[in-house]
């Protein structure tokens, strides 16, 4: 196993970042979408 440049890190910090915001669109998605069911 190499050691992890810094170069790494902040690779691996992008990705986290861009996954985290993905999820938090998708889970305010989803819950826009139940709200306006629980509307009809």
């Amino acid at each position: 196993m190499k050691e992890l440049t810094a170069f790494d890190n902040l690779m691996a910090q992008q990705i986290t970042k861009r996954v985290n915001d993905f999820i938090q669109g998708k889970l305010s998605q989803c819950h826009l979408f139940s709200l306006a069911n629980m509307h009809k």
